[in-house]
Parts: structure tokens; sequence; C-alpha cells
């Protein structure tokens, strides 16, 4: 609409209409701009870090109880205030700041948003930004957002701060970007559609389905896919879709690959040697770990792969993500493109 005007301006006042247009322009150039909000709290110097560690968190509604275990995984303590937080995001605003402030007792939340039209050059800039930080916590949204990230000099101070003790997260597309091989949504944002179970399983060479490797390393989701929203969104047939398809193209290896699925409303904890506690609401699924069959897959053939799971769902329940152990039900699951709802049973309901 304003494009118009200004064309229809220009046949009669073509100096007033090149002045709106650089304007325009002007403000364009300016809102791809990253934007540093001020602090909640003060920045500081912190004590030694005691992590490296993980916040992984599967969307929905966010749990304070969340950051305040990162907090005391980091220090050791809750008393007094330390540590600074970074959250990033690529929409939105700084909302998260003055509520992980005043539900914890880290010394400074600060938001940098960093929208999808920033050159890579000027993310390159950013990771001083990184360097100051704790902990780095990426935002919900639209993980083809975080994915043109891959390599950058940010990237890079992000997996510094992990080397050095600090605590590395995300929720929902945040989370999406942490495994050893992510579904990172970009062929999909291309395509302006998502990808759902209902269209994966019946085509999971489908050209929405892309995936991301090299992203991320870390040693407790070696192997490992993550996904969001897991029982909330019906997300276990597409999850081990992508699970088929980086065996299939060689990112995972053949015997070994899993997912790990995170329902909406729970997070977990994952501590240096890869020892995680479960923190959920209560009202959500849990979490559950997937690990991988060993049946190809091919273009032109019915989908069909057995998996084996690990449903963790009770409120502190522990699970080893180096040894793919843990407190919860196991059991098997088939998913078949050629029977209806795709499942063998129920996925997300262990037998009692």
């Amino acid at each position: 609409m304003r494009r118009t005007i200004a064309v229809a301006a220009c046949r009669v006042f073509p100096a007033a209409a090149f002045f709106f247009l650089t304007l325009h322009a002007l403000g364009a150039a300016q809102s791809c701009q990253p934007k540093l909000y001020a602090p909640a709290g003060t920045p500081s110097v912190s004590p030694a870090l005691q992590g490296p560690g993980l916040l992984l968190v599967g969307g929905g509604t966010d749990i304070a109880r969340d950051f305040t275990w990162a907090n005391q995984t980091l220090f050791g303590t809750l008393a007094g205030r330390h540590g600074n937080v970074l959250v990033l995001r690529a929409y939105g605003d700084n909302d998260y700041d003055a509520w992980i402030y005043n539900a914890t007792s880290f010394a400074s939340v600060r938001t940098l948003l960093i929208k999808p039209c920033v050159p890579r050059a000027t993310v390159d800039t950013l990771a001083p930004y990184v360097d100051a930080a704790d902990m780095v916590f990426f935002s919900g949204g639209d993980q083809g957002d975080y994915a043109p990230w891959k390599g950058t000099a940010l990237i890079a101070a992000i997996k510094r701060l992990y080397a050095r003790g600090g605590i590395v997260g995300g929720t929902s597309a945040g989370l999406a970007m942490q495994g050893a091989v992510d579904f990172d949504a970009v062929a999909a944002d291309r395509l302006n559609v998502e990808v759902h179970t209902a269209d994966a399983v019946p085509n999971p060479f489908e050209r929405r389905l892309s995936l991301t490797t090299g992203y991320f390393a870390w040693p407790p989701l070696a192997n490992t896919i993550t996904d969001t929203h897991y029982a909330k969104r019906n997300r276990f047939g597409r999850s081990v879709v992508f699970l088929a398809r980086a065996q299939h193209a060689g990112y995972i290896s053949p015997s070994v690959g899993y997912v790990l699925g995170i329902d909406q409303e729970s997070a977990l904890g994952v501590d240096r040697y890869g020892h995680a506690v479960l923190m959920t609401s209560g009202r959500s699924r849990g979490v559950y770990l997937v690990s991988a069959g060993r049946q190809p897959i091919a273009r032109g053939l019915p989908f069909h792969y057995t998996v084996q799971v690990l449903h963790v769902y009770l409120d502190n329940a522990k699970l080893n993500l180096m040894t793919h152990q843990g407190q919860g039900d196991s059991y098997g699951v088939t998913v078949d493109s050629r029977i209806p709802g795709f499942y063998s049973r129920d996925p997300y309901e262990a037998p009692r």
C-alpha cells in the first residue's frame, strides 16, 4: 500500500516522492540492525562456572524452575546474584528479561534481537555479547531464522561459552537447533508450509523436509535429533522420519541414532556429565528418548520403521544422555504409513 502511494506521488511531486522513498529505505535498513536491549539487573563479573550444561525446553508456557536449575548448576548456590544471561531471538521483544531476572538469582538478563534480514557479516560482529555471558538461551519462533547463523562467529562464541563451563539452552525452535542433526525448517519456510506427521510419514522424502548438521555438537546430544511440542502436536511420527532420513543420508550411524522429543511445559536440565533431570509442570507428557531401528527406507516405498522408546514422565525423574538409560517406561513402536494413524500403538503413553 505504501509503495503504491509513493509511485502515484512521483508523477506529480517527484522530489517529495524521492524524499519519501529515501526515508522508507532508511527505516527498513535501521529495522534490519540487531537490537541489544538494556539488561534487567546489572551485568557483573561471575565466579568460576561449574558447568557446562544444557537447558532443553519443549516449548509452551515457560517454567521459572528451569532457569533456577540453570542458575544453581552454574554456581552451586542461589545465594546472592551471579551470572549473566543472554537471550537470543529472531523476532519479538525482551519479554524474557525481567521475568527470568525476577524468578532467579542471575545478576543480569538481556535480549539480543537478530532479525532474519540482518546480514551474516553483521551477525559475526555480535560474538562479544556471547563472550560476556554465562548462559545463552534461544527463544522460540522459527528455527529457519536461526539456521543461517551456522558457521558464524556468533555460533563459535556459543561453543566457547559451553567449553568454559556455561549453559546453552533453548525452547521450541531454540531447542530444535541443539541436536547433532537438526530439522531446520528452511525448505518448509521456502514453501510456506509446515512439516507434520500427517505428511511426513506418507512421504518421507517430501521437499519440505530439510536437515542441518554441524550447527552444534554437544556431547550429550551426539547422534541425536531434538524435537519439540512433542505429544501436544503429535510429532512422534515426523521425528521418526527425521531419524530415518538422517540415517539414509549418512548423518547418523545406521546402528546408532536417537530422537529426544520434549513435550510442552517440560524441560531437561543436563549437567556436564550428560545426567539430565526432568522438570515438568504436571500438565505435560514429559520426555521421549527414541532409539533408531535399522530398517532402510527408499523413495516410492511405504514407510515402515520400528523404534524403541524410553518415556520419562515423572517430575524429577533422571535420564542419562550418555548411556541412554533413565527412569521411565520402555516399549516399542512401529511407524507404518499403511495403517490408520500410522502407529502400531499409542506412542505417547507407556503401559502401566
